[in-house]
């Protein structure tokens, strides 16, 4: 094994001395052939980039510069597009301080990577020391059979109580090292302090707390297990697992281990808060990265991410943690991107997922490590709390008292599947709200709709329990709305008095779940039938939906709107000709208008008031509205 290490050193070795004696494109192929994958920078424009993350992986972008990351077949498509491009030198070096702790007596000083081996022990040795409080799960295997473990952290740990089940991970890209470092240091660091520190005991004794330290083993370990200079951004099949996941607007392709293992995970829990981390930029991404419209609750994820990015910013070193928008960035206005695991928990599951950015350097050395914690530990903390806000309850059966799978939605402000449900095993519901007046409808199959208005603050928590009466002797009536994304179809069902589902969603696919989410394999006009039944009889509806054909979808691929946050001039571009452009203020008041008659136009926004605007394009007749905020 060591003799594989040393001939994999002079090999990148090798490499670096060859960048002067060959061609780059030659040498990129070199660094692929020993590495699986390079790391490259190029310029590109913002309109550019829809294109660019189908052929490689980009890491970052700042409105000029892409960092990106290829395999060998992604670096081939990017060649065709014939952009200048430089190797990312820093990717090569192995000179840093990255002390790999051989035992876990070395890691008690906190300034070591541990080992692989010495990281499996660590997260058992948690369970061991601290069994009323923590116990270890296995979520699957990696591509090279290395553990996907997490702890759970609670005050009845083997229960599952009507509580929220927060989640961290740590790790997805195997280079970027310092936060497996920073989730295994937190929890160490609530195991020992609770019943010492009140917030920490809080947090155990209101939260359910999951923990995965390292999602990409063989990325990390790529060198070998007592090795993290040579780690990699992929995993062992040289596939990005945080572009793996299932997509909002398409299926997913190729789907990797590791990632499938966290889908099932996911599936067997009710996460309703988490947050995935990162290394290449230092900011709070939030939702959504795949889609231009922002999220319903984009005022909240303003408040949480400024929350972490003040935190750090006021112990951390001048500057630290203030990309994008001093610390906080909405992942489309960033760089679009496409099967995130942020829109996946986001869309899929209806948990509260963020993307958190901690470093601009990748391979942290490890004499630092402590330094990091120390800025990061009470964004973290509080990051966990903001869990315990929120409008909360316990939804009935109002004769039996029974628990209720129910929809909790807010009317005129849900909206890309930002509603949540109340959880089978106790009816318990989370809805995490920016203070403000809301009217919440409460609805299930079979069950009369409840609606009720409530007046909610920030760092507030509200408990509303919700009785919902049966229908008796009514026969059903079937009724269903819809979200188009893409190819993607997200199904509300407003049925009155049913109890049992069947969808024909007119592909030959079919499901008997009652909100369920379809994704199309092509473009063309469906129809929908869903049938609603209860004991008495059955009732259906059909409905047809047009995919591909709206003018949503036929210019989503080349309607592009940047940048996004904007400050001075908002840039529109389209391959069709763009015949009028109104901006509206959030009440729908029309407050600019413009004719381009062009497929390229540019608007001065520099007299208008910081906040969302909403832009309608008006294309033959037709129009898409999208959002956009000015600083």
């Amino acid at each position: 094994m060591k003799k594989y290490y040393f001939i994999l050193l002079l090999l990148t070795s090798g490499i670096i001395n060859n960048i002067f004696s060959q061609s780059k494109e030659e040498t990129a192929y070199d660094i692929i052939r020993q590495r699986g994958e390079i790391c490259f920078g190029f310029t590109a424009e913002q309109y550019e980039i829809k294109s660019l993350y189908e052929k490689i992986s980009i890491d970052k972008f700042d409105g000029k510069t892409v960092i990106a990351y290829a395999n060998e077949k992604e670096f081939s498509d990017f060649l065709k597009t014939n952009k200048d491009f430089y190797i990312i030198q820093d990717y090569l070096s192995t000179s840093k301080a990255l002390n790999v702790a051989s035992s876990v007596t070395e890691m008690q000083n906190w300034n070591k990577y541990p080992s692989y081996e010495v990281y499996v022990e660590m997260m058992h040795k948690f369970a061991t020391d601290f069994p009323d409080i923590c116990k270890i799960d296995t979520i699957g295997y990696s591509m090279h059979g290395k553990l996907l473990l997490a702890v759970k952290i609670s005050d009845n740990v083997n229960l599952d109580e009507a509580e929220p089940e927060f989640f961290y991970t740590g790790q997805m890209h195997g280079d970027e090292l310092l936060c497996s470092f920073l989730f295994l240091k937190l929890i160490d660091h609530l195991l020992n302090q609770y019943g010492h520190d009140e917030q920490v005991t809080d947090l155990i004794n209101n939260l359910q707390i999951y923990i995965n330290p390292l999602a990409n083993p063989d990325g990390m370990y790529h060198g070998g297990n007592s090795d993290v200079s040579l780690s990699t951004r992929y995993n062992a099949y040289f596939i990005d697992l945080n572009r793996n996941f299932p997509r909002i607007d398409s299926e997913g392709t190729n789907i990797q281990p590791e990632i499938q293992a966290m889908i099932d995970y996911a599936g067997s829990h009710n996460f309703v808060m988490s947050c995935n981390s990162h290394s290449g930029a230092e900011l709070m991404n939030y939702p959504y990265d795949a889609l231009s419209e922002y999220p319903a609750d984009y005022r909240w994820w303003e408040l949480v991410c400024r929350e972490y990015a003040s935190n750090v910013q006021n112990t951390g070193f001048n500057g630290y943690f203030t990309d994008e928008d001093n610390g906080v960035t909405n992942g489309f206005a960033w760089y679009s991107t496409q099967g995130s695991r942020q829109d996946y928990m986001n869309y899929f599951k209806r948990c509260r997922e963020v993307t958190l950015e901690l470093s601009k350097i990748k391979r942290t050395d490890s004499d630092s490590l402590q330094y990091y914690w120390s800025v990061n530990k009470k964004a973290m903390l509080d990051y966990l709390q903001q869990a315990t806000y929120g409008l909360r309850g316990i939804i009935t059966d109002s004769v039996t008292g029974e628990p209720i799978v129910a929809r909790i939605f807010i009317e005129n402000y849900d909206k890309l599947n930002s509603h949540v449900f109340s959880f089978p095993e106790y009816g318990d519901y989370y809805r995490y709200l920016f203070r403000g007046d809301y009217n919440i409808t409460f609805s299930a199959d079979g069950y009369k709709s409840k609606n009720v208005n409530i007046s909610i603050q920030n760092y507030e928590q509200i408990i509303l329990n919700i009785q919902l009466a049966p229908v008796e002797n009514e026969m059903p009536i079937a009724d269903f709305e819809y979200e188009i994304t893409g190819k993607t179809v997200n199904f509300i069902n407003n049925s009155y008095a049913a109890r049992t589902f069947y969808w024909n969603f007119g592909d030959d696919s079919t499901s008997e779940e009652s909100n369920p989410i379809h994704t199309y394999s092509g473009y063309n006009t469906y129809n929908v039938t869903l049938t609603a039944e209860n004991d008495l009889g059955t009732n259906q509806i059909t409905k047809e939906i047009i995919i591909g054909n709206s003018l949503e979808n036929k210019v989503f691929e080349s309607l592009n709107v940047f940048p996004n946050p904007a400050d001075k001039f908002l840039h529109i571009q389209c391959e069709e000709i763009i015949d009028k452009i109104n901006i509206k203020n959030t009440l729908g008041e029309i407050i600019r208008q413009y004719t381009p008659k062009d497929t390229v136009f540019e608007i001065n926004i520099e007299n208008l008031k910081s906040g969302i605007y909403l832009l309608n394009v008006h294309i033959n007749d037709k129009f898409v509205i999208l959002r956009f905020m000015k600083k």
